[in-house]
């Protein structure tokens, strides 16, 4: 899963999204930024809020990376735990 993109202003992002917390680019945006910033929990809160909106989002790109973020953190990791039920009630 490529979830890291290029953010030429961080700030800009940030401010985007306060004004449309809708715009599902700038949330998967604000999710790789996040990560690189090892930030995890938000990189998942920002995830989750995509597939509110949109489960299939970019053909399940926003699910994929909450795997892959899973997957790096290891399933007894508490952020894991919890996000994985997110995850789980969003999908079924």
């Amino acid at each position: 899963v490529v979830l890291v993109q290029a953010v030429d202003d961080e700030a800009a992002l940030f401010a985007d999204l306060e004004r449309n917390p809708d715009d599902l680019a700038a949330q998967f945006k604000a999710a790789a930024v996040h990560l690189v910033g090892d930030r995890y929990e938000a990189a998942l809160q920002a995830l989750i809020a995509i597939l509110r909106i949109d489960r299939a989002y970019d053909d399940g790109a926003a699910r994929r990376a909450l795997l892959a973020i899973f997957a790096t953190l290891g399933g007894d990791h508490e952020l894991v735990k919890r996000y994985r039920g997110e995850l789980s009630r969003l999908i079924h």
